[in-house]
């Protein structure tokens, strides 16, 4: 899986065996193809009991979600959709890093060819299960049934839709419940503890390495779940501005080390109504404001803010449908801002 001709985004690895592991979400693999079809095959590498979802695209078009089971190799036939010579396939992990890895082990076909063109502009989104996609894609499983990310489709997510749309190369740093201070119902590593270890956790012991992709654009979207309010068995304290501020001011600083001229863009989150959508908002302003005026050799930060909506995905959160209304949202911001 180390052929130059099959280009990997978002954070991947080779593995010792050469199979190439797709960690976060959207994580993916791009190729072209002469011939009818290729073969991919995946492993699970999430361990017994346990499963993952990847989405296949064929010629620029949605082909197929498929879970990835922990009982053997899976071969996975993808035909192209096109009538012509060399067919396009990009392979996105749907799950995120959490559920654990999946591997691609080996392409075959008849010919596997370089692509001549990728995105120039990179974006990364910083976010919780909003920018994972958890519950967004209900077709196959309701909600309710199955394992709790059964309903996860990172291929759906505001963010992937929007890179999409703008021909942007993604990479998704979401974990589900996570904060900037706080996760939603406990105090828990937030994402300022986990987003330097490779697989967004708690083993600090192997570090991301930042040199190999530097994003044009660093988007955040965080505080949905610093501004909850629990789940009513744990306790939990009322929302702290002044850690919320100052946490998220070192964040930012702590971007700027592996990204110094990166342009960062601060979202506000649909999924918060009335005083605490307003509040996050004012927060928002008021961390670019200290962070623009002591870094003015940088680009400016920016402030977006998302329409509030009442999410009908699983669990609170929004379907397949109310992530298109965010990135049409969001479409036009970044637009402007993309050089």
């Amino acid at each position: 899986m180390n052929d130059v001709s099959i280009h990997t985004y978002g954070r991947t690895a080779l593995n010792e065996k050469n199979e190439l592991r797709l960690i976060t979400s959207a994580s993916g693999v791009s190729f072209d193809f002469e011939g009818d079809s290729c073969i991919i095959w995946f492993k699970n590498l999430t361990g017994s009991g346990n499963h993952g979802y990847v989405v296949i695209e064929s010629d620029s078009a949605y082909y197929k979600r498929i879970k990835i089971l922990d009982t053997s190799t899976q071969r996975v036939s993808v035909y192209g959709l096109k009538k012509q010579r060399i067919h396009q396939v990009n392979i996105i992990k749907a799950t995120e890093a959490s559920n654990g890895d999946i591997a691609v082990q080996k392409i075959e076909a008849q010919k596997i060819l370089a692509r001549n063109q990728f995105p120039k502009t990179k974006i990364e989104f910083i976010g919780n299960s909003i920018t994972c996609g958890m519950g967004n894609d209900t077709l196959e499983i309701p909600c309710g049934s199955g394992q709790w990310y059964d309903q996860h489709n990172a291929y759906y997510s505001y963010a992937s839709i929007a890179a999409r749309t703008l021909n942007l190369e993604p990479m998704l740093s979401s974990v589900s419940g996570i904060g900037i201070y706080r996760c939603w119902n406990v105090d828990c590593p937030a994402m300022p503890d986990v987003y330097e270890n490779f697989q967004l956790g708690t083993d600090s012991t192997n570090r991301w390495d930042f040199s190999r992709w530097t994003p044009d654009i660093v988007s955040i979207c965080l505080g949905t779940n610093d501004f909850s309010d629990g789940d009513g068995v744990h306790e939990r304290k009322p929302f702290d501005s002044v850690i919320f501020i100052h946490q998220y001011l070192d964040f930012i600083q702590r971007i700027y080390t592996h990204y110094p001229h990166t342009q960062i863009v601060l979202l506000t989150s649909p999924m918060l109504h009335g005083i605490k959508a307003a509040a996050l908002y004012r927060l928002l302003n008021t961390i670019a404001l200290q962070i623009n005026a002591s870094n003015k050799n940088k680009p400016g930060i920016q402030t977006f803010q998302f329409l509030p909506m009442q999410a009908t995905g699983c669990a609170t959160h929004p379907s397949k449908a109310e992530h298109q209304v965010m990135a049409d949202q969001l479409i036009p911001f970044l637009k402007s801002i993309i050089k």
